[in-house]
C-alpha cells in the first residue's frame, strides 16, 4: 500500500486513509503494476510464466493479487502459474491464537498466563499487539492477561525466536554485541540507513516523492482497513484450488517466527485440505 516501502501517493492524505489503504486497492495498484511492466516495460518476457510472491502480511496481498489476475487472465498478455508465501497472514483469528500458543510452547510464557489466554480472550478480535487502529474490544481480564503477556515478551524478539536483542542506538551502523559472530540482530536498522542514502535512492529509480524507507510504516499500519486485516484468506485459496487453470500454491513457514507462526499456518492448510479433500 502507499507508504509501504518506497511505494508513495501523490496526495498525502492517502497515507491515513482506509478506503486507499485496503486489500482490494493494493491488488488493483499492483495488477496496473505488474500489467505495465510485461506490457510496456519488458515485452520480451510476456511468454514466461509468472509466480507472485509474498510473506507476512503478503499472505493476503498475495492472494488476493492472485485471484485478480487470475479472474483477468483471458486478456492478460501473460499467464500467472502459482504463488507463493511465506509465513503468511492468512486468518488473523487463527494467527492470534497461533501466537500466543506459540510463546507458550517455547517456554516463553507460563502455563497459567496461557490458560487465561484461552479462557478470556476472544482470538477472532483485535488484541492490540499488532500496532493497528483497530479498536480492542475485550474482556477485561483478556486485556491485563495481554499486557502482562507483553511485559514477557519484550526483550525477546518475536519474529525470530532465535536471535539477539538489537542493543545500539536507532540507525547506528554499528554491530551489537551478540553471540553469534554470523548475524547481526541490528541489521534491520543497517538496511534502513543504506536504503535511505540519496545515492541508493537515486540508483534504484526512487521516486523523490517517496517517503524515507522504513521496515514497517507505522502510520500505513495504524490507518489500515480494520475490516481487511480480519478477513480470511480461506475462500481465496479455495477458489484458486478449485480452478481448472492449474495453479500452483506453496505455503511455507519457518519455526522461528513467532509474529506469524508455523502452527497458524499448519491450522490453516489443514482447513483447506479438509474443505477440498474431505481428508
Amino acid at each position: 500500500p502507499a507508504g509501504a516501502g518506497f511505494s508513495y501517493s501523490t496526495n498525502p492524505n492517502d497515507y491515513k486513509n482506509p478506503k486507499v489503504l485496503n486489500d482490494r486497492q493494493v491488488a488493483l495498484d499492483t495488477a496496473s503494476a505488474v500489467e505495465f511492466f510485461f506490457e510496456k516495460e519488458f515485452p520480451s518476457l510476456k511468454t514466461s510464466p509468472v509466480y507472485i510472491a509474498g510473506e507476512s502480511y503478503g499472505g493476503h496481498f498475495v492472494a488476493e493479487l492472485a485471484d485478480l489476475l487470475v479472474q483477468r487472465a483471458a486478456r492478460l498478455p501473460f499467464v500467472v502459474r502459482g504463488m507463493m508465501s511465506g509465513n503468511p497472514v492468512l486468518d488473523l483469528a487463527i494467527n492470534n491464537w497461533g501466537i500466543f500458543f506459540n510463546t507458550w510452547s517455547h517456554g516463553v510464557i507460563p502455563l497459567s498466563l496461557w490458560e487465561e489466554l484461552q479462557h478470556n480472550c476472544d482470538f477472532a478480535k483485535s488484541m492490540g499487539i499488532y500496532g493497528n487502529g483497530c479498536t480492542i474490544d475485550q474482556d477485561p481480564k483478556c486485556v491485563s492477561a495481554v499486557n502482562r503477556w507483553l511485559q514477557i515478551t519484550n526483550n525477546i524478539v518475536l519474529y525470530n525466536y532465535n536471535s539477539d536483542t538489537c542493543k545500539t542506538p536507532q540507525d547506528t551502523p554499528k554491530r551489537g554485541t551478540h553471540a553469534n559472530p554470523l548475524h547481526d540482530p541490528c541489521i534491520s536498522n543497517h538496511i534502513k540507513t543504506y536504503l535511505n542514502q540519496p545515492t541508493v535512492r537515486k540508483a534504484l529509480f526512487v521516486s523523490l516523492s517517496a517517503l524515507p524507507w522504513t521496515l514497517c510504516s507505522a502510520e500505513t499500519n495504524a490507518n489500515y482497513n480494520c475490516t481487511d486485516i480480519f478477513s480470511s484468506m480461506i475462500p481465496i485459496y479455495e477458489r484458486l484450488l478449485r480452478g481448472d487453470h492449474k495453479f500452483r500454491i506453496l505455503l511455507y513457514s519457518g519455526l522461528a517466527d513467532g509474529v506469524v507462526p508455523f502452527v497458524a499456518t499448519q491450522q490453516v492448510v489443514n482447513k483447506l485440505v479438509e474443505r477440498k479433500f474431505g481428508l
